[in-house]
């Protein structure tokens, strides 16, 4: 709980930061298919040196339209790409997929967003233990891209990392 609470408590922080006047951070375009991500530029301006996006947070895992998935998908692609282009080559791109895809779609979206020149990719699937050796493969795969797999943020308390840790499932906890 305790751990939570600070959890929460940074967020807002993060929140009240992305919301100081002249500093737009992502917040501007969040919700919108087409957002304006030339507020990006005001980030790196402001000398930050990284920038971490949820472009998919349309696609729905499982969801039975297909042709929905695949459409959210690539236009969280696009996002990816219009967000590296504004903040140009210099700054990292961290990725966060909100556990959105299985490994087959996660492999896809790899392949698509090899070009982007990611920093990590965060959360791409389930991170309960059936998906451990999901986890494994992916974090192999993106080894071979120069990428870090990220995750674990809803983790708690040493036992719930540890399996994270312990196998070598990730990059970034």
């Amino acid at each position: 709980l305790v751990v939570r609470a600070f959890a929460g408590i940074a967020f807002v922080e993060g929140d009240q930061i992305g919301e100081r006047p002249g500093l737009h951070l992502i917040r501007r375009g969040r919700g919108q298919i087409g957002g304006d991500v030339r507020p990006l530029g005001d980030a790196v301006a402001a000398g930050f040196n990284a920038i971490k996006i949820a472009p998919f947070d349309g696609v729905y895992f499982g969801d039975a339209d297909q042709a929905a998935f695949k459409r959210n998908t690539k236009l969280g692609i696009e996002r990816v790409y219009a967000i590296r282009e504004a903040v140009g080559p210099d700054i990292k791109v961290m990725v966060d997929c909100h556990w959105r895809f299985d490994e087959a779609a996660t492999l896809d979206v790899l392949r698509e967003l090899k070009g982007a020149r990611l920093y990590w990719l965060e959360c791409p699937v389930s991170e309960n233990p059936d998906h451990y050796a999901a986890l494994g493969r992916l974090r192999q795969q993106c080894h071979t891209e120069d990428l870090r797999l990220a995750g674990a943020e809803r983790q708690i308390a040493v036992s719930g990392f540890a399996p994270f840790i312990e196998s070598s499932l990730l990059d970034v906890v």
